[in-house]
């Protein structure tokens, strides 16, 4: 949503992140996450990432949704 608000010169009123966590509350997408921060993974292991697993990283690291919510819901994974 960030990156249609930005093209749009647009700013939220208000920002949700939903993270889902593990079953014993580690954040299920820590990859993902860690973009945020500049963390860049092993290109060993970014082969065998889907396509939308490499936009949604490179997502994290352009926009920090995280790191920019208002709000971080947390869902448990089942």
């Amino acid at each position: 949503m960030n990156a249609v608000l930005e093209c749009v010169r647009r700013k939220a009123a208000l920002s949700i992140y939903v993270q889902k966590n593990s079953p014993i509350g580690l954040p299920s997408d820590l990859d993902f996450i860690d973009a945020e921060t500049g963390f860049e993974p092993e290109p060993d292991t970014v082969q065998y990432w889907s396509a939308l697993d490499r936009e949604v990283f490179s997502y994290h690291g352009e926009h920090k949704p995280r790191m920019n919510a208002d709000i971080i819901f947390l869902r448990a994974a089942r």
